[in-house]
């Protein structure tokens, strides 16, 4: 595909600057980041102004013109200190977490597919580490996680005392035999190159391992037509899964979709704020947050085109006798 430069007129920057968006500058027209096919349809227009377009073969959508790799790279060095604010929950508050099992939705379909803790675990984009700290808390002997920001990998590393290297997946040691589980968490949606990542995660999994994998789901836009909060939030997002483009990103990186999983409310949620008021919005979720405390991710999974998120566990693909 020709790569074509699109220079951002300067009102355009200033606008996007406004609300802090990564897509700016001269941008690169691209193909589609997880079947490489060329053809693509505009289908919208972000609050950011970014162009919206879906990939005709594997029904990606994703940003197209999009930021150069090192704009981006310079963008995620400060994530944290220029676009979003790092949590820092105290580590006894995290232990307090491990000893109630209070895990977020990922982590707990993590343990319930697993049916156990997992020996060894590795978080590619962790934040400042805190899922790795409930985990080795819960019995996990070696947690390793890499971050981009470089505040947040220094928090995990001096306040949690665990192992966070700034980086990719690339940076991160993988143990002899491989990491019994690797999370990637809120990270596939946000890079240029979602197949390089993967296949990343997947050197790093054991024979058996299983990556986990939780993403905005872009299925969900159909029912939820002008109301699809990701039109309006999160402008740091470059691609936009549904069930099946997330499964031919997988099979491109070698591996092979478990299950796949619809998660938190569909998107009839924003009808029944139009008709009722947000109160009762506020009040579902609240029931469905205490709901679910008690059953747990998979009992009360949405099918992959209601849940505004998807939720999804991976392992290798099989490999071909003879090949």
């Amino acid at each position: 595909m020709q790569v074509i430069e699109h220079p951002t007129p300067p009102q355009v920057d200033a606008r996007k600057a406004a609300i802090r968006t990564p897509v700016v500058g001269a941008l690169v027209e691209r193909a589609c980041p997880a079947c490489a096919a060329a053809p693509a349809s505009f289908e919208r227009e972000r609050g950011d102004g970014a162009k919206l377009v879906t990939c005709d073969d594997c029904g990606l959508l994703y940003v197209s013109p999009a930021p150069r790799a090192a704009a981006l790279r310079d963008f995620y060095a400060g994530y944290y200190s220029d676009y979003r604010a790092l949590v820092k929950p105290s580590r006894s508050e995290l232990e307090r977490q491990a000893q109630l099992r209070a895990f977020d939705p990922l982590t707990a379909f993590a343990l319930q597919t697993r049916g156990r803790t997992p020996t060894s675990v590795a978080d590619v984009g962790c934040g400042q580490g805190a899922r790795l700290v409930l985990l080795s808390e819960i019995g996990s002997g070696v947690v390793r996680g890499s971050e981009l920001d470089a505040s947040a990998a220094d928090f995990a590393r001096t306040e949690y005392r665990i192992d966070v290297v700034q980086g990719d997946a690339s940076v991160i040691e993988r143990p002899p035999n491989g990491f019994d589980v690797v999370f990637l968490s809120e990270v596939i949606e946000h890079v240029l190159d979602p197949i390089d990542l993967l296949t990343g995660c997947a050197r790093l999994l054991a024979p058996d391992g299983l990556l986990f994998i939780s993403t905005p789901n872009a299925g969900v836009r159909w029912r939820a037509g002008a109301d699809w909060q990701e039109l309006a939030c999160d402008f740091d997002h470059l691609s936009y899964f549904d069930d099946h483009s997330l499964r031919v990103a997988l099979s491109k990186a070698g591996l092979r979709a478990r299950e796949v999983l619809g998660w938190n409310l569909p998107s009839e949620s924003a009808e029944m704020a139009r008709l009722r008021g947000p109160r009762v919005l506020v009040r579902l979720q609240n029931l469905y947050s205490r709901v679910l405390n008690r059953i747990g991710p998979r009992s009360a999974a949405l099918h992959p085109s209601w849940g505004f998120q998807l939720l999804c566990s991976a392992t290798h693909a099989p490999t071909r006798s003879g090949a």
